[in-house]
């Protein structure tokens, strides 16, 4: 599934792959992979996939809006 950053957070399905967290941010692979490695981003393995929930998706980016917002906490 391609993914594109135009869609709202509740468009995504329930389970992301890497490929589709990265299009969705606009970022590369490796930084996602980077993002769950050092804990910011959960990821559930399944087999040899990881999957990452739209939930988890929506908490890491969380902190993110208040810049987006133009309001700094």
């Amino acid at each position: 599934m391609t993914i594109t950053r135009n869609l709202s957070i509740d468009q995504l399905p329930s389970y992301l792959t890497i490929a589709e967290v990265s299009d969705y941010l606009g970022t590369g692979e490796s930084i996602v992979r980077e993002r769950i490695r050092q804990g910011q981003l959960p990821a559930a393995r399944f087999g040899r996939m990881l999957r990452i929930r739209r939930e988890d998706l929506e908490a890491a980016l969380e902190p993110n809006k208040a810049i987006e917002d133009g309001n700094v906490y």
